[in-house]
């Protein structure tokens, strides 16, 4: 299978459902998982697809399995949610929120004779953070299209362009890399000659003369 950024991926009817946009790599076996798939133009939505409903892979485009019409059942990439990021900072440890809210007014007064006072510092308003989860395996590596690959002698070799896996085992046997600005290089480099992947980085267990020896 051939994991190309950017190719259209069809239904087995024909249809157009998005495009590849990143792939998921299990970084200690290095087989690809998923394929990150995002739909729509001008609102876009990226969708996470089990390499196991990718019936063919090519260059040119992806084509699912009878199984799969639509993207729709499939989980979200990323999904947020709000946390409230703090509490009053002298609020009693025992003294509960109601409804997200913290009271205003505490027990006993500020001095004597009175009744509930409000305090100042009780007025609190929420913080809330965003987080953001991805549903893609723990520890799996979501590799980016153009990720930088670098050699043992520290030398930046090229970019990720594409990356080539074996249709059985899902195990990656190449990866395309691409190297120029004005006139491209590309170069295929075998796995054998991959060190470690991360997302943005794939580290090589060899010097960059090497890669001179391999044919465009």
């Amino acid at each position: 299978m051939k994991f190309n950024y950017g190719v259209s991926v069809f239904s087995a009817k024909g249809d157009k459902v998005g495009t590849i946009e990143q792939v998921v790599v299990d970084p200690r076996t290095k087989e690809v998982s998923h394929a990150i798939v995002q739909q729509g133009f001008l609102f876009t939505e990226s969708k996470v697809l089990p390499v196991d409903l990718i019936a063919e892979a090519t260059d040119e485009r992806v084509t699912l399995k009878e199984a799969v019409d639509d993207l729709e059942a499939l989980p979200k990439f990323e999904e947020g949610y709000y946390v409230r990021g703090d509490v009053p900072s002298d609020a009693p440890p025992t003294t509960p929120a109601v409804n997200g809210a913290w009271p205003l007014y505490y027990f006993p007064p500020n001095e004597p004779g009175k009744g509930l006072v409000p305090k100042e510092s009780a007025v609190h308003t929420p913080r809330y953070i965003r987080r953001t989860d991805r549903n893609v395996p723990e520890g799996a590596v979501v590799l980016e299209e153009k990720a930088k690959v670098m050699s043992t002698d520290g030398e930046h070799v090229g970019d990720v362009a594409k990356v080539l896996a074996d249709a059985e085992s899902n195990r990656i046997t190449h990866i395309l890399i691409s190297r120029g600005l004005l006139f491209k290089e590309e170069r295929l480099v075998p796995v054998s000659w991959i060190d470690k992947v991360a997302e943005e980085t794939v580290h090589l267990a060899v010097e960059s003369s090497l890669l001179n020896t391999l044919q465009p």
